[in-house]
C-alpha cells in the first residue's frame, strides 16, 4: 500500500447513530448507549469452573489452530449434520463476529473489490473492509431500516453484499422474504 492510500480514511457518514446521539446530549436530552454488548452481570459459575480446568492443561498454554482444534471442529460438523442435515461443509472456530467477518474479508476481497454495505453501519464491518482494500459502497436502509433488494448496485467488482439482521446498530430485523429476495440478486448475472 502506498502512504496516500494508508490509512483508509474512516466517513462519519457510514454510521450517523453516534452523530444524532451526541447531538441529543448537548442538547441536554438523556440517552442510553445501547450500541456496545457489555454485560452488567459475570459468567456462571460453570463457565468460571471450566475455565479454570481449562488453564490446567497443556494444550490451552499455547497457540492452536485459527480454524479451531480439530476436535472442536468435528463435534461442531457433527452437531450441523445431527441436528440441521447439513453435510459436506467445513466449520471455523473464531473469538467472536468480528473475527469471522474479518476472515471472510480476507477471503473475498482483493484491493478495488466492492462491498456493498446497508447504512446506518456496523462501524467494525467498515474497519474490517477498509483493511481489506475494499471499495466501500454504502446504500441507505429503507424507512423501515431494512435493506431493499432492488437498491443493490451491483457491478462486475461487487464481491460481497453485508446484511445484519438483527441490524448492528439498529435492531431492525430483517425479514426472511427480504434476505431471499438478496441472495437471489445476487445470484443474477450482471445486465450487459
Amino acid at each position: 500500500r502506498n502512504e496516500q492510500t494508508w490509512p483508509p480514511p474512516f466517513d462519519p457518514n457510514f454510521n450517523p447513530i453516534p452523530r444524532a446521539m451526541k447531538q441529543r446530549m448537548d442538547a441536554g436530552q438523556e440517552v442510553s448507549n445501547l450500541m456496545q454488548g457489555f454485560c452488567f452481570y459475570g459468567p456462571p459459575e460453570s463457565a468460571i469452573a471450566a475455565g479454570r480446568l481449562a488453564l490446567e492443561k497443556h494444550e490451552t498454554s499455547r497457540y492452536n489452530q485459527d480454524a479451531g482444534t480439530p476436535e472442536l471442529r468435528a463435534a461442531l460438523n457433527e452437531f450441523m449434520r445431527r441436528e440441521h442435515g447439513i453435510e459436506g461443509y467445513d466449520v471455523q472456530v473464531t473469538a467472536g463476529c468480528n473475527q469471522a467477518f474479518a476472515n471472510v474479508v480476507a477471503a473475498v476481497m482483493d484491493e478495488g473489490s466492492e462491498a456493498v454495505i446497508f447504512s446506518p453501519v456496523y462501524f467494525n464491518h467498515v474497519m474490517a473492509l477498509q483493511l481489506g482494500g475494499a471499495k466501500i459502497v454504502t446504500v441507505p436502509c429503507g424507512p423501515d431500516l431494512t435493506p431493499d433488494p432492488a437498491t443493490v448496485p451491483f457491478t462486475d467488482k461487487t464481491r460481497m453484499v453485508v446484511v445484519i439482521t438483527p441490524c448492528n446498530p439498529t435492531g431492525a430485523v430483517v425479514s426472511g422474504e427480504t434476505l431471499k429476495a438478496l441472495a437471489e440478486a445476487c445470484r443474477r448475472p450482471l445486465s450487459p
